[in-house]
Parts: structure tokens; C-alpha cells; sequence
């Protein structure tokens, strides 16, 4: 999911990657990752844009309980203070509509994309 939608090959500095989703004449994908902070600067530069928490996140809501199938457990709304960005991107299955919720403390990464 990650090489479809963010980049390919998986960068060495990417690690921890977990996902779940659906593609069905689209997509919709839950991934969180750890990241060095250089590929968070070059990520971040890509086209991203600022936004606010409360503006995206339904999105990092995830659909029902066995959508959660990550260790540790999903739990964005745990991060503070809260780093939020939304674009829209092509990639090898068309363009969509992401969001990423970043802490950097830690260098996790939470992001939901979707197209139809």
C-alpha cells in the first residue's frame, strides 16, 4: 500500500510500517509509520498543506473494530500536541485525497487516504 500511494521503494528510513485498508474501484487505506526526520522534511515538502485536527479527524476514525489490526493499538487522538496536513496526490492507482497526522516527537506518522 505504501509503494502505491506514498513512494516506491520503501525508504530504508521507514520502519515500523503497519496498514489496513480496502481497494475496490478506489481506495481507502489506514497506515502509521516511523520515520527519520529527514524523509518527514521531504514528505512534508511534497505538497502538503497545514491543516487543523478538528478538521480532519472523522478520517482517522477507523471504520469499525476489525479495521484495528495494529500494534499498539490505533490511537491518533493520543498525540499532543496534534501536526496535521492534507493534499492531494497522484499515485500508481490514480489521485487521492490524503491526511496525515505527524507526531514528531516521536516520529510517528498516522495517514488515511482515499479516492474513489
Amino acid at each position: 500500500m505504501f509503494e502505491h500511494i506514498i513512494q516506491a521503494p520503501l525508504p530504508p528510513s521507514v520502519t515500523n510500517l503497519q496498514g489496513f485498508g480496502d481497494t475496490w474501484q478506489g481506495y481507502s487505506i489506514f497506515l502509521r509509520f516511523h520515520a527519520s526526520p529527514e524523509f518527514i522534511a521531504t514528505f512534508l515538502a511534497s505538497g502538503w498543506r497545514p491543516t487543523e485536527w478538528q478538521r480532519i479527524e472523522e478520517r482517522f476514525r477507523l471504520p469499525s473494530p476489525s479495521y484495528d489490526r495494529f500494534t499498539p493499538p490505533w490511537t491518533p487522538n493520543a498525540i499532543t500536541p496534534k501536526e496535521c496536513y492534507e493534499g492531494q496526490f497522484p499515485n500508481s492507482w490514480g489521485t487521492g485525497t490524503h491526511y496525515l497526522l505527524l507526531d514528531r516527537a516521536s516520529g510517528i506518522l498516522y495517514f488515511y487516504g482515499i479516492a474513489a
